[in-house]
């Protein structure tokens, strides 16, 4: 089974510094096989036998992590069917390069019912996927009410958010 994993909060402005070699040397310690690494954000495309689920990819994850920076991070994780559900349910007519377009990965057994609403501000938009929130932040999340703090806080669970790029270039690394 194909796997992706997606790290929350690392290699941010000098914290949290996960070397991505270290993190794939780590991650085939914990019996994570042909581990592969996309830019310094902590995504990763895995394999392991049939056995594995989801909360064991995870748990040996959190381990390679812990392996490293002596802490935890959030750890949220996708089977490739799941990721390509994610990919075709996609609301939205995208543009090549997807630059307004986000996933906003949530670590829930399913899509939380919210209203998001209240914290869109402009001409963003919103809506629900599997296990993920859609994002259409026209202006980026540097700027968004939406991709902010207070979306994690109104979904109630971790979240973690991926450019519609980063999305589909995962999607490439579990086709090769």
């Amino acid at each position: 089974m194909r796997w992706v994993i997606l790290l929350r909060g690392i290699n941010v402005s000098g914290h949290r510094k996960v070397p991505m070699a270290d993190l794939r040397a780590r991650l085939a310690d914990q019996g994570l096989t042909a581990a592969r690494t996309y830019i310094q954000s902590g995504n990763a495309v895995v394999d392991t036998d049939d056995t594995w689920d989801e909360a064991a990819v995870a748990a040996a994850t959190d381990r390679a992590v812990q392996a490293i920076l002596g802490a935890s991070v959030p750890v949220l994780v996708r089977s490739d069917p799941a990721w390509r559900t994610l990919v075709a349910s996609f609301p939205w007519q995208a543009p090549p390069d997807g630059k307004p377009f986000h996933a906003a990965l949530v670590d829930a057994p399913a899509t939380p019912d919210v209203d998001l609403d209240p914290l869109v501000a402009g001409d963003e938009r919103w809506a629900p996927g599997p296990r993920a929130i859609y994002l259409h932040l026209a202006h980026g999340t540097a700027r968004s009410t939406l991709a902010g703090p207070k979306l994690e806080r109104t979904v109630g669970h971790p979240v973690t958010i991926r450019n519609w790029r980063t999305v589909g270039k995962l999607l490439d690394m579990l086709n090769g």
